[in-house]
């Protein structure tokens, strides 16, 4: 299934209440995370209210894993990198597994 697709359908089960729906696609996206859908799947995970997508969108940019895709030498368009990092820096710190 082509993610937009899964953005889409996601929205669609958010509207419809469908949570056991709106919870697969959320994790189809989360695994699928590209270096070209990062930045609109991060404020789709934010719109929607999808902690768990929207912190996979945050480690995907704050690790550098985007730097690894031919070509890319900038973070993806509207994140700010330096925030990302900070906010995941914190997020870590405070996970009981920090430590």
């Amino acid at each position: 299934m082509p993610l937009g697709l899964a953005q889409h359908l996601l929205v669609a089960a958010d509207r419809c209440g469908l949570d056991r729906l709106k919870m697969m696609y959320e994790r189809k996206l989360a695994i699928g995370i590209r270096v070209g859908m990062v930045a609109t799947t991060l404020a789709l995970a934010e719109q929607e209210n999808c902690s768990r997508l929207n912190t996979k969108c945050i480690e995907f940019i704050a690790g550098g894993s985007w730097l690894q895709a031919p070509g890319c030498e900038q973070p993806p368009p509207l994140v700010p990198t330096e925030f990302l990092k900070a906010a995941y820096g914190k997020k870590r710190s405070r996970s009981p597994d920090a430590n």
